[in-house]
């Protein structure tokens, strides 16, 4: 399917990689046309930052951190649907820190995860499972992730809001024929606006 480029996807339901997903995304977006609605969507996440792989950096910056993505996927509008169109969609953000490179920038490895509940059922079926492992990004303890598709500033909140707008996507394709189309539009914009800054993962051949 569709992820940001940091190497092959094996399968729908586990991906690791941005480069193979961009590449088949852009040939779809251009073979397709249309903008549909999504009748399931915005973000019920569980958000955990966990750090105890590095050592000498403050506990409370990582909780503030954690905090600050919570806000960041839960508390911002992914979409123009009416809050009454949709049922939120439960999700899991797990960033894992395995580096400080210097005084406020990491390195870590950040798993997504995503599940719909079945129609007529009381069970929910998995719709994603990433492993995204090269993250580098910078954060200062109780900033808040702020983010604009047309202005990227740091790649933190890009690569979060890029797996966002993933999960919207098949939850979109999941619920109407093409209706994610949208949402991975937003992820081509995401994917085009990072490349001058060259960060890893983000690589497009």
């Amino acid at each position: 399917m569709f992820v940001k480029a940091r190497g092959r996807i094996p399968e729908k339901n586990f991906m690791s990689g941005m480069g193979v997903i961009l590449k088949c995304l852009f040939v779809w977006m251009f073979t397709t046309a249309g903008i549909f609605s999504l009748s399931a969507g915005e973000l019920n996440a569980t958000v955990k930052v966990q750090s105890d792989l590095v050592q000498g950096t403050s506990k409370q910056l990582f909780a503030s951190l954690e905090e600050a993505l919570r806000t960041f996927i839960n508390g911002r509008r992914w979409s123009d649907l009416s809050a009454d169109s949709y049922e939120k969609i439960d999700c899991m953000f797990t960033l894992l820190i395995t580096e400080v490179v210097s005084n406020g920038m990491f390195r870590g490895e950040l798993y997504v995860q995503s599940r719909r509940p079945v129609r007529d059922d009381a069970r929910e079926t998995p719709m994603l499972n990433i492993r995204d492992k090269h993250l580098e990004f910078g954060y200062t303890a109780y900033q808040p992730l702020l983010f604009d598709p047309h202005f990227v500033q740091d790649n933190l909140t890009a690569t979060v809001a890029f797996y966002v707008y993933l999960i919207l996507g098949l939850a979109g394709d999941a619920d109407a024929p093409l209706g994610g189309t949208p949402f991975f539009r937003e992820m081509e914009q995401i994917a085009a606006s990072v490349q001058p800054f060259g960060w890893r993962g983000w690589e497009m051949d």
